[in-house]
């Protein structure tokens, strides 16, 4: 069986460091910054990722929660793992996303798109049902 590769889209939220420490640990890692405009709306830019089949990191607890955000994005078939405290390091919030790679992969690989998922410090929790707000 022919493995699938993952390319993890960085939100700009998290800035580069994440990227390059996916990089570091042999994954494939894109940039919001690459792709699109810093000011560019998250309703814009999260479909087309969604569609190239990239799964977003980010800290952006607003994409998970407001529908005018993450309804888009699921519907485009995204996949999104957000990390659970917005306001760490941003060593912290390296540390977490390369801990919980592992896990990650096997959401990846196991759950079928769309889904959304939460990375706390220890584990990797996979909602789902996104909450449901207007």
């Amino acid at each position: 069986m022919k493995k699938r590769v993952v390319t993890w889209f960085v939100c700009r939220s998290l800035g580069r460091s994440v990227s390059q420490a996916l990089v570091e640990a042999g994954e494939i890692a894109e940039h919001h910054d690459d792709h699109f405009a810093q000011a560019e709306l998250d309703e814009v830019w999260l479909p087309d990722v969604a569609t190239r089949g990239w799964i977003v990191l980010t800290k952006d607890k607003a994409i998970r929660v407001r529908s005018r955000e993450r309804n888009p994005f699921l519907l485009a078939g995204g996949r999104g793992f957000f990390l659970s405290g917005g306001n760490i390091s941003g060593e912290e919030q390296v540390k977490r996303f390369v801990r919980a790679l592992p896990k990650m992969k096997a959401i990846v690989a196991e759950t079928p798109a769309p889904f959304l998922a939460v990375v706390h410090a220890r584990n990797v929790e996979l909602l789902v049902e996104p909450k449901r707000r207007r």
